[in-house]
């Protein structure tokens, strides 16, 4: 629990002062200029002073809903005070931050849970909407060798459980610290909580082809937990208070015999590749990116790498990307010689946009994008940008071999993804596998504005409105708790205490409201097998409003 807790202040409407400079609001053809306003102040919890060039973000709070898609920043000024003017009616989330403090969500009082909504109405000016934020933890300590020998350029992190798609992952909880040439690190900004503690060595992660010679010194250090050890399951929590200091959180690294990794990477027609070769590193829930650029013969050798798993990925390189190539390897500490990493060309594809005339007439021009996604947890693809949507709401792209899924972006108010077809084949959510040099075809991305909504109250055991709660709703369906996930949503109560949730499928969900719950937590089948025995039941149908109210119930 925050000893120091960011409780919601009241909101008052008052006239509002002449704006800071922001970003202007993009309009739409013949959309009415927006008008509201939300302002308020940003404070330290331990001095009560207020805090100057604090950032706050402002944010719609459910994007998939078709709300009106706002991502603002403001910095205070030397007495604390932001504003965002020119606002649309909506509902907003807002994040305070300032280095050295804990990040934390308006109405957060708790750690690693979500703030809590704003709801703005038309010409609506909220004032005090204000934020107090504790000053971080700090963890800090050294890191020496196997002979005591201080340890630099080592990449330090505070771990903890969360769920990532599906699955309990140890992520890193703040920006990581490096060690200095004293091997000390430091990080700060830490929520209250109890974290693992993991040191990364970061070797070269290109050199010359090798010519010969001695190998030379081929020790290294395996991924290290406090207070020394290599596994996870052995590793000793650190417990950090508010604002508390941690210190002397000092270990050896284990040593390890690192492998030399060489091959070449080649295009298509079997051509040196003209790119860049990156190497991913998933350790937990860590991942960790390298890149640099191949030789001119497209060989690559990776001198010193510490055994783990890896994905070496090449790709053409500048604005863009045409040929992608990967392989996964697992590293033991035995040299890996002769990979030839082959490449595969870009697939097209082409599609068109449609709805219904309804929403045609609303979407009134809008400048529409598509972009491709992947459709595997983690995987990502440098360089890939949104193609523009034409007049005519066709569109064509490129794009990477693999399991892909396609989004729509710019779309205005009240918009949301009804579903995703390719050949008169739902993939909205699996996504579809693209082969390379393939061309995919009659991609149909249906839009409508018949968006489902879920609202209500939530009372405790003694049957008072609760006013701090975290509302799950989820398909009952347990095939459909995977990811990527449009059947689970959660919400956090407004100001006049109201749940809502937006853009569901249509389809049958249970309903529950917890205390409080840790981010991530409700993705995790196991939770959601639990919480379904005492949830609320409920169908919905495209486009349907509806009213549900709660009762606060307990879930291990």
């Amino acid at each position: 629990m925050l000893a120091v807790a960011l409780l919601p202040a009241p909101l008052h409407a008052q006239a509002i002062q002449p704006p800071q400079a922001q970003q202007p609001p993009q309009l739409f053809p013949d959309q009415k200029p927006p008008t509201a306003a939300l302002r308020g102040r940003v404070f330290a919890a331990d001095s009560g002073q207020p805090l100057r060039k604090a950032q706050v973000r402002l944010l719609s709070a459910d994007m998939a809903a078709g709300g009106a898609r706002e991502n603002r920043l403001a910095t205070t000024d030397v007495d604390g005070k932001y504003e965002f003017t020119a606002l649309p009616a909506g509902r907003f989330t807002l994040t305070a931050t300032k280095g050295g403090y804990v990040s934390l969500g308006y109405g957060q009082t708790r750690p690693f849970e979500p703030g809590r909504p704003i709801d703005v109405l038309d010409a609506q000016v909220l004032d005090r909407v204000d934020f107090t934020l504790p000053r971080g933890g700090v963890i800090t300590g050294r890191l020496v060798d196997e002979f005591g020998e201080p340890v630099s350029n080592v990449m330090v992190a505070a771990m903890r459980y969360t769920n990532v798609g599906g699955r309990r992952t140890l992520v890193s909880s703040v920006r990581n610290a490096q060690t200095d040439d004293l091997g000390e690190y430091r990080i700060y900004g830490l929520a209250p909580g109890d974290y693992f503690v993991q040191a990364t060595s970061r070797p070269p992660i290109m050199a010359p082809r090798p010519t010969g010679g001695a190998p030379g010194d081929r020790s290294g250090y395996a991924t290290t937990f406090f207070p020394g050890v290599t596994d996870a399951n052995d590793a000793r929590t650190v417990a950090v208070g508010v604002s508390e200091v941690i210190e002397d959180v000092s270990f050896a690294l284990s040593s390890t015999r690192t492998a030399r990794v060489s091959g070449t990477a080649v295009d298509s027609h079997g051509q040196p590749l003209a790119g860049m070769l990156m190497v991913i590193r998933q350790t937990g829930g860590n991942m960790s990116a390298t890149g640099a650029p191949l030789a001119p013969d497209g060989s690559f050798t990776l001198p010193s790498v510490a055994p783990g798993e890896y994905t070496l990925r090449a790709q053409t390189m500048g604005d863009d990307v045409r040929e992608i190539g990967s392989l996964t390897l697992s590293v033991t500490g035995d040299d890996i010689t002769g990979l030839r990493l082959i490449a595969a060309p870009f697939s097209p594809a082409s599609g068109r946009i449609v709805m219904d005339a309804a929403a045609l007439q609303q979407l009134n021009g809008a400048p529409l994008s598509v972009m491709v996604l992947s459709a595997r947890p983690g995987d990502f693809f440098p360089g890939l940008r949104p193609s523009r949507v034409a007049d005519d709401l066709t569109f064509a792209m490129s794009v990477p071999p693999g399991q892909m899924r396609f989004q729509v972006t710019g779309q205005p108010a009240g918009f949301g993804v009804h579903a995703v077809r390719v050949s008169g084949v739902d993939v909205t959510d699996e996504g579809v596998e693209v082969r390379a040099g393939v061309e995919i075809r009659d991609i149909e991305i249906e839009l409508t504005t018949r968006l489902t909504s879920v609202s209500g109250l939530v009372a405790n055991p003694r049957g008072e409105a609760a006013r701090d709660f975290t509302a799950i709703v989820f398909s009952q369906d347990p095939t459909r708790w995977k990811y990527p996930n449009r059947y689970i949503k959660i919400a956090r109560p407004d100001q006049d205490g109201r749940f809502k949730v937006s853009a569901l499928p249509a389809g049958d969900y249970y309903a529950m409201a917890v205390e409080s719950i840790e981010s991530g937590r409700w993705n995790d089948p196991g939770f959601l097998e639990r919480a379904r025995q005492g949830a609320s039941m409920f169908s919905l149908m495209d486009g349907e409003t509806k009213t549900i109210d709660l009762k606060l119930q307990a879930v291990r």
